[in-house]
């Protein structure tokens, strides 16, 4: 009887993870699709987004997420990190509220954390319904609309090779580049730590909104590249990073987005932490090769594996599972080896800037 009601208890977590998902990939691709037509070059202007646009529409944004937040509930500081739990009907609104005007603002956050709320508000609902515990419920559903970034990888491929074979340049440059890529995380989020931890600034968020809107309108007129480089997740715009003309341009542009997503996390806006950090690692791989004179395959495979693996911090069952999915989506099963050492490095250097977690939501109370 027991084993019976194993099996039904896992039937439903799988069918709520299921329909997590089924809800999650549209809800993922709409808004990227969205934040593509606000900010890239072929949507809502056709050419390069206007300085007023930029300056004004994160303050815009800043003043929208600190009225959410002083109202209702807004969410986690991206700092503490992603954490799945019950999100209730009467919360779901202003916590998903508070991540896409942040998103749509341009602010350089994650649309994971939307992911998350979501399929743990898909959990929330249906796990009573189910007879289903609502923490395990929340959790499925949001494990289920997570899936949706697998199935949509915007950075897949990115150092993929056919032909790829090992060279002593390339595993330097891999090494070199994890541990810049930790560097580089640790230097924004000590940025992000110097706003309010838990109370609302009206002053941060708009002080914060403008401050990323004249820091990104000038990297476009600078330096004559699309402002949705430096602005928004950046997990659509890894490849054309990878691109651009000069290592030097390749460097530049991760240092604006770096400081940026630290200035974004400080003022209080709400999103995920992780998009940032993977385009920062693909760009840190990119000019490490370059300066090493190695090929960037390796170099960009660990920097991505390891801003990933860095920033959360998890068991070491998961790292390794993490190491090796990351390397396969973005380099191909030759590189799975690069992965799996990035992996460990870079979950063995120590996040410095560690802040006290919080929890995401109340269950409803």
């Amino acid at each position: 009887m027991s084993q019976q009601r194993s099996v039904r208890s896992t039937a439903l977590l799988v069918l709520i993870a299921v329909i997590g998902l089924a809800v999650g990939y549209p809800f993922f691709i709409a808004v990227r699709s969205i934040v593509d037509y606000l900010w890239g070059t072929e949507g809502l202007w056709s050419g390069p987004v206007p300085v007023a646009f930029i300056v004004i529409t994160p303050i815009v944004a800043g003043a929208l997420v600190a009225t959410i937040r002083s109202r209702w509930r807004g969410g986690h500081d991206p700092l503490a990190g992603i954490q799945i739990g019950p999100v209730s009907a009467r919360d779901y609104p202003s916590l998903i509220g508070a991540v896409l005007v942040s998103l749509f603002g341009g602010l350089v956050l994650g649309p994971e954390v939307a992911l998350v709320f979501t399929g743990g508000a898909i959990g929330t609902v249906l796990g009573p319904r189910l007879k289903v515990p609502v923490g395990t419920a929340a959790v499925a559903g949001a494990g289920g609309a997570i899936l949706a970034l697998f199935l949509a990888p915007s950075a897949g491929g990115a150092a993929s090779s056919t032909a790829y074979s090992y060279a002593a340049p390339d595993l330097v440059a891999a090494l070199i580049a994890t541990i810049a890529t930790c560097a580089l995380i640790a230097a924004s989020r000590l940025i992000g730590m110097m706003g309010p931890a838990k109370t609302v600034s009206w002053a941060w968020l708009l002080g914060g909104g403008a401050a990323v809107g004249v820091i990104a309108a000038a990297y476009q007129v600078l330096t004559d590249q699309s402002v949705h480089l430096v602005l928004t997740s950046g997990e659509q715009m890894v490849k054309p990073l990878l691109a651009l003309d000069s290592t030097g341009l390749i460097a530049a542009t991760v240092a604006v987005k770096m400081v940026v997503y630290g200035l974004s996390v400080a003022a209080g806006f709400r999103g995920g932490p992780y998009f940032p950090v993977i385009f920062a690692g693909a760009g840190a791989g990119a000019v490490t090769a370059a300066i090493i004179g190695a090929g960037p395959q390796a170099a960009v495979t660990a920097g991505i594996v390891a801003s990933v693996v860095h920033l959360a911090q998890a068991k070491w069952s998961l790292t390794i599972v993490l190491g090796v999915a990351i390397a396969f989506l973005v380099g191909g099963w030759q590189l799975i080896p690069v992965g799996l050492a990035a992996a460990a490095l870079g979950r063995v250097i120590p996040r410095l800037d560690r802040r006290e977690s919080t929890p995401v939501v109340a269950t409803g109370s």
